[in-house]
């Protein structure tokens, strides 16, 4: 999202011309299709790919699937290689090796590092960065201290969403929201948002419900967590802890859906209990209705946002 809502801004600010390359196809892949001058989409190994490689090796195989991608990009018009993640450490190491300078925005912390590109193959791709941007000071530091990233080599600008019209006046979506939850009017709904896995601290929203609602008195309290799709491994846990936790009737879910700005509105503080997040941009959605946040120490770059007047910083993971 960050990177369509920045390529956006360029085509419409400016002349520069781009190409997208996309490790996958998606639901946002139309959307970069309309405003990139090609849209290219990496292409997973088929059987005859996979034929070859058991034949000739895996190492025979892999220079020569690296010569086919630089032989592929040797002569393009680019000025910059502008890599959105970590992750794509093998194109940036080969586009480095054609001459173009990369730049690589880093929106992972160490354990999504280490899970999603390797500590390995991302260390091997570091000397091909000729600069690095943070989405946060979080961010930054770990790039300094466990990468020894030299501090000019890196540029620090905090995640973001676009500026839009602001929620904190819509009463009507508010109440239409509220209402189909089952909402009392004198209700209290603590939000929280995003995919429904480990990172995420999923499983921590199900405990801060529980901690909460046996309490007395706080009938009135309900949560409504918004992301996840049914049916996802992710999904049955959650499930399955809201049930023998006895939750069922207090905390709602809603699949993953294009308008969370809606279900934000509804609520009246937003609980981010992400172990590890950068800077979330669910975050930013909350702030932008007037919601305050609490998160986790040391869960990134939360805090950055979150200060002393935005919200409440926990000790990491207590969710009490």
């Amino acid at each position: 999202m960050v990177l369509l809502h920045f390529l956006r801004w360029l085509r419409a600010n400016t002349d520069i011309e781009f190409d997208v390359l996309s490790g996958d196809s998606g639901d946002l892949l139309p959307e970069f299709q309309q405003i990139a001058r090609k849209t290219q989409v990496a292409q997973s190994p088929g059987p005859f790919c996979r034929l070859a490689r058991r034949l000739v090796g895996p190492a025979f195989y892999r220079r020569w699937e690296d010569n086919a991608f630089v032989n592929r990009y040797h002569g393009r018009d680019y000025g910059l290689v502008y890599a959105n993640t970590v992750c794509r450490t093998r194109e940036m190491r080969l586009l480095a090796r054609l001459g173009f300078p990369v730049v690589c925005h880093v929106h992972e912390l160490e354990y999504s590092l280490k899970f999603f590109a390797g500590h390995d193959a991302f260390a091997e791709a570091v000397p091909s960065i000729r600069h690095f941007i943070a989405v946060s000071k979080a961010v930054q530091d770990y790039l300094a201290k466990d990468w020894a990233v030299q501090e000019s080599k890196i540029t620090l600008v905090h995640e973001f969403i676009p500026a839009g019209p602001s929620y904190s006046g819509h009463a009507e979506t508010r109440e239409t929201v509220r209402r189909a939850l089952g909402v009392p009017d004198d209700g209290v709904l603590v939000g929280g948002c995003g995919t429904l896995d480990w990172r995420k601290g999923a499983d921590l929203f199900v405990q801060t419900a529980r901690i909460v609602r046996s309490a007395p008195g706080t009938a009135r309290v309900r949560f409504l967590w918004v992301g996840g799709k049914r049916g996802t491994p992710d999904f049955l846990r959650f499930e399955h802890d809201l049930r023998f936790c006895g939750l069922t009737e207090a905390v709602t879910v809603v699949e993953t859906c294009p308008n969370p700005l809606d279900y934000f509105c509804a609520m009246d503080l937003f609980a981010l209990t992400s172990r590890e997040d950068p800077f979330p941009l669910v975050m930013l959605e909350a702030g932008s209705v007037g919601l305050p946040v609490v998160c986790f120490e040391s869960s990134g770059g939360a805090r950055e946002f979150v200060e002393k007047d935005a919200g409440l910083i926990a000790p990491y993971l207590d969710t009490a």
